[in-house]
């Protein structure tokens, strides 16, 4: 009331934005069984928590996650002020081994019996196992018995699986 004016005045800083990227260290679509390594850019921030399809995924707190199963990842970060960014997703598909059917492969055959061409679905695939070259099989070259075939096929996904088939040789 005696006509004095206090001024003061505070520097308000807000701290930088922080920015939070994801990528993939080889191809995101992957076979049943398989992986891929999904990274976090940068990896300074003191925590990180990854995400699959919006949902944390337990444990995964490492700017580097190791992922087996389909859908959309995305990486979250918290700086040491407490700002939360997260990432844009990373979309991982998993892809189906190939399903193996014998097609033309006998569960009997005579011990006198001609070569004969083995074949399976998916084609392109390689038959081995005793009495068999270039998926060629001849029967006349084994003793009386039961042996296994196997069947291994890559199909053009670069998925791939075996598969064995038992016959007799009477």
């Amino acid at each position: 009331s005696n006509g004095c004016v206090l001024v003061d005045s505070i520097n308000v800083l807000q701290p930088p934005k922080i920015n939070i990227g994801a990528f993939a260290v080889g191809n995101t679509s992957i076979c049943v069984g398989g992986t891929v390594f999904l990274n976090a850019n940068p990896i300074n921030y003191p925590n990180y928590q990854w995400k699959l399809n919006g949902v944390n995924i337990s444990g995964a707190n490492s700017p580097v996650y190791q992922a087996s199963l389909g859908g959309n990842y995305a990486i979250q970060a918290t700086d040491s002020n407490g700002c939360i960014a997260t990432s844009t997703s990373i979309q991982v598909q998993v892809l189906p081994n190939p399903n193996i059917q014998f097609t033309g492969v006998s569960s009997n055959y005579c011990e006198n019996q001609d070569s004969v061409i083995l074949f399976a679905d998916p084609a392109g695939g390689t038959f081995t196992g005793p009495g068999v070259a270039n998926n060629l099989f001849n029967p006349s070259s084994l003793n009386l018995g039961s042996y296994q075939l196997q069947y291994a096929v890559t199909d053009s996904n670069g998925c791939s699986d075996s598969n064995t088939v038992r016959v007799n040789i009477r």
